[in-house]
């Protein structure tokens, strides 16, 4: 899976494809969404996919500090593929860092939610 920026409705929006990915790929993805964000004009809009994406406590760590970062850079977040303890960790990261994210069911949802 992959980063990248797609354009929805004239907002340009990254994504972030953690589909079936290992913690650590998961890990670099974040590394590579925080780059994009630092180094774009203004804020940013942030799709993440996690669907049967591994994520343990090296991953809530890493996103914990690099979210103190990114947050105040982003404009709009949705979330897709969240359930079971991956709700438990989400609500931890947005406690920890102040992030609003909209969890959504279907990525065509949460492109319609980031484009409005």
């Amino acid at each position: 899976m992959t980063v990248s920026v797609r354009e929805h409705k004239g907002k340009q929006i990254i994504i972030s494809d953690n589909t079936d990915l290992s913690s650590d790929k998961c890990i670099a993805h974040l590394e590579e969404v925080t780059r994009l964000i630092l180094k774009t004009p203004g804020k940013s809009r942030l799709l993440s996919k996690f669907q049967n994406a591994a994520v343990g406590p090296d991953f809530m760590a890493r996103a914990k500090e690099l979210g103190k970062q990114t947050v105040p850079r982003t404009e709009k977040q949705a979330i897709t593929g969240i359930d079971g303890l991956k709700m438990m960790l989400l609500k931890a990261y947005v406690k920890f860092t102040g992030a609003e994210i909209k969890i959504c069911q279907t990525e065509d949802e949460a492109l319609e939610y980031l484009a409005a």
